[in-house]
C-alpha cells in the first residue's frame, strides 16, 4: 500500500511538473519570464545530477525555478527532477502540497535537530542517490531577513541577498557541480505572505544562470560561501 501510495504521489507530482512547465514556457513567449543565460546549466544527461543555489525573494521560487531550469529534462524522467529544501510550515504541514511530499525536504526553521537531519538527507540525496537539489542558500526570503534585521550582502547595483548559511557550503563540499542562480521578481507576483496564489501579475521574472562550480573537500565553508555569494551578487549585476 505504501509503494502504490509512493507511485500515485510521484505520478501527481509529474503531472503537476508538466503543467507548470507548460504554463512557464507560455509566459517566456509572452515575456513574463525570462531565463538569460539557459546555455550554461549543465546537461544532465551527462552530468546526472546538479546543486542549485539560488536568491529567494518569494514563496513561488521553488516551484518556478525548477521548471524553467529542470523542465526539459523530468517531462520524460523525474529522476531528473531536482529534490527541494521547503521550510515545513509552508509546505510539509500544508494538506493542499502534501502530495509533493515525494520532492520535498521539509524542515523546522531555526530547530537544529531539524535543520542537522535535512542536511544529513540532502547530503545523501547528492552522494548516494545522485539526484538533483535546489537549494535556498540564504535560509529563507530576503524580505524576512529584512525584517529580521540581518545585515544583507550587496552588489555594485544595490541588489539584495541574504548571507548564505554554512550548511549549503558544507553540501558543495561533496564535490557536486553547484549552479549559482539569481532570481528576481517573483515578489511581485507573490509578496511576502503565506497565501498559495499569487496576489498579482506585475513586471518580468529574471532567471539568470551563472557559470557552474566544482568545489573540493579541501576548501573551507567560509571560502566555499564567500565565492558562491560573490557569484550571485556579479550575476545579479549581469546585463542580458
Amino acid at each position: 500500500m505504501g509503494k502504490i501510495k509512493s507511485h500515485l504521489f510521484l505520478v501527481l507530482t509529474w503531472l503537476f511538473g508538466t503543467v507548470l512547465g507548460c504554463v512557464c514556457l507560455l509566459l517566456r513567449m509572452v515575456g513574463l519570464i525570462k531565463i538569460l543565460h539557459p546555455e550554461r546549466f549543465p546537461d544532465l544527461r551527462k552530468v546526472k545530477h546538479v546543486l542549485v543555489f539560488a536568491r529567494h525573494p518569494s514563496n513561488v521560487d521553488p516551484f518556478l525555478v525548477a521548471v524553467a531550469l529542470f523542465f526539459r529534462w523530468f517531462i520524460f524522467s523525474l529522476k531528473y527532477a531536482p529534490r527541494i529544501l521547503a521550510d515545513e510550515k509552508n509546505f510539509a504541514k500544508n494538506g493542499l502540497w502534501k502530495w509533493l511530499s515525494e520532492m520535498m525536504i521539509p524542515v523546522r526553521r531555526g530547530d537544529p535537530a531539524s535543520e542537522a537531519g535535512a542536511l544529513r538527507r540532502m547530503a545523501r540525496i547528492l552522494s548516494r542517490d545522485k539526484q538533483s537539489l535546489l537549494l535556498f542558500p540564504g535560509g529563507g526570503r530576503e524580505s524576512t531577513g529584512e525584517r529580521r534585521g540581518e545585515p544583507m550582502l550587496l552588489s555594485t547595483k544595490g541588489h539584495k541577498l541574504r548571507h548564505f548559511k554554512p550548511g549549503a557550503a558544507w553540501l558543495a563540499r561533496t564535490e557536486v557541480l553547484v549552479v549559482p542562480v539569481w532570481v528576481e521578481g517573483t515578489e511581485d507576483w507573490m509578496p511576502d505572505w503565506h497565501f498559495v496564489w499569487p496576489r498579482k501579475l506585475l513586471g518580468t521574472v529574471k532567471i539568470k544562470v551563472g557559470q557552474p562550480i566544482r568545489f573540493s573537500r579541501d576548501q573551507t565553508v567560509e571560502e566555499i560561501n564567500g565565492i558562491l555569494e560573490e557569484a550571485l551578487l556579479r550575476l545579479a549585476d549581469e546585463e542580458e
